[in-house]
């Protein structure tokens, strides 16, 4: 199956979760994920839509700890993360995404928590094809940490040489 194939099954796999199970099952994400968040101080997350693992904890946890705090924001030539100290320092984009409203990037991440759609036992993700995680991991050193639900997991999923392995992937069921 090809990949816009693939990103379609996963969105609509997604979108078949109940509210609850979406809840509790990014809740038992959070918690997988404590460790890694409690080791480092500058920390990437995207901000959730929809239908994604909700990071809306993650980013509460680590404002409440004095953690840095990054989020991705799209421009013309790529992806950028700026520190916020509030999600009221984001405003809605034209595609209707959460992100900073400064342009001020910063490159001291950590920890990367990288949104996917679906991902391979190689711990390689499927994301929604615009190539931006993949470029930004590339150019930067970071952990990179995926986190998405078990139901995503997807055998087909082929790699290709400029998608970027993630050190580890946390689903519901626990850490690959």
């Amino acid at each position: 199956m090809d990949k816009p194939s693939l990103r379609l099954k996963h969105l609509n796999l997604r979108k078949s979760l109940s509210a609850e199970t979406h809840q509790v099952f990014s809740a038992l994400i959070f918690n997988y994920l404590l460790s890694d968040l409690e080791t480092y101080d500058h920390i990437g997350v995207y901000i959730s839509m929809a239908h994604e693992v909700d990071t809306r904890k993650i980013i509460d946890w680590c404002f409440e700890r004095n953690k840095n705090v990054y989020v991705p924001k799209v421009l013309k030539d790529g992806m950028i993360f700026v520190k916020i100290q509030s999600l009221n320092e984001c405003t809605l984009n034209r595609m209707g995404i959460l992100e900073p409203i400064s342009n001020q990037a910063s490159d001291r991440i950590e920890l990367m928590i990288v949104p996917m759609l679906a991902y391979n036992e190689r711990r390689h993700r499927l994301g929604y094809g615009k190539a931006y995680y993949d470029r930004y991991l590339y150019a930067h050193t970071c952990v990179k940490v995926g986190i998405c639900y078990r139901a995503n997991f997807e055998q087909e999923l082929i790699e290709s040489s400029t998608d970027v392995q993630l050190d580890k992937i946390i689903t519901e069921n626990g850490v690959i």
